[in-house]
């Protein structure tokens, strides 16, 4: 009879430390997964602040592309108007 209550209560302790064990190992994974959830939101925010960033890169250099053509025009425009000037002088009589 001790020795069935002995191995009844040595069963009673590796079950009492199995279940300690995975209420621990419960707890890991609980936590595992909020970091791992909390790490798929900042993906998510990166993701979305770097096609941000893209699209007003994207903006940017359109913008930029219309000042060169406006520098251009405004060049074009300044020979013009200094070629006219010159043709006037020279068409102007002497004073």
């Amino acid at each position: 009879m001790q020795d069935a209550e002995k191995l009844l209560a040595e069963a009673r302790a590796r079950a009492e430390g199995l279940e300690a064990a995975q209420r621990e190992a419960d707890a890991h994974a609980d936590q595992a997964e909020k970091e791992l959830r909390e790490a798929e939101e900042r993906l998510q925010k990166a993701i979305a602040a770097s096609r941000e960033a893209a699209d007003r890169s994207q903006s940017i250099r359109a913008e930029s592309k219309e000042a060169a053509k406006a520098v251009e025009d405004a060049r074009r425009n300044m020979e013009k108007a200094s070629k006219e000037l010159e043709s006037l002088l020279r068409e102007s009589p002497a004073s």
